[in-house]
């Protein structure tokens, strides 16, 4: 949204919408997620989802068993509440795929 905000809708049973499990998540309703930072854009991949904060922070939620939260394997990375990794870098965009995620950093770097 204009202040920041991200929405979400749709099936959510992997943590993908970012706000709670397979019987909280599913709905054909928008509803706001908690980052806590102003957004300023947002990607969607298969089970997975991640977000770019206005300080060049990157966010991601959902299930990342190939790695794609970009926080470890799946047991330590599945989450359906968003939480920040650490790219050590200043992040401008960022995008989801099937199983992977990629971020582009301030300096052009891809990560």
């Amino acid at each position: 949204s204009s202040d920041g905000g991200v929405w979400t809708w749709g099936t959510g049973c992997f943590g993908e919408l970012g706000c709670g499990g397979c019987s909280e998540a599913s709905t054909s309703i928008p509803r706001s997620i908690q980052l806590g930072v102003r957004a300023v854009a947002v990607s969607c991949g298969f089970y997975h989802s991640a977000a770019v904060s206005s300080d060049g922070g990157v966010w991601t939620w959902g299930t990342g068993c190939f790695g794609e939260l970009g926080c470890g394997g799946c047991s330590e990375a599945s989450t359906s509440i968003p939480r920040s990794i650490q790219l050590g870098v200043r992040a401008v965009a960022v995008s989801c795929g099937f199983y992977h995620s990629a971020a582009v950093s301030s300096d052009g770097g891809v990560w």
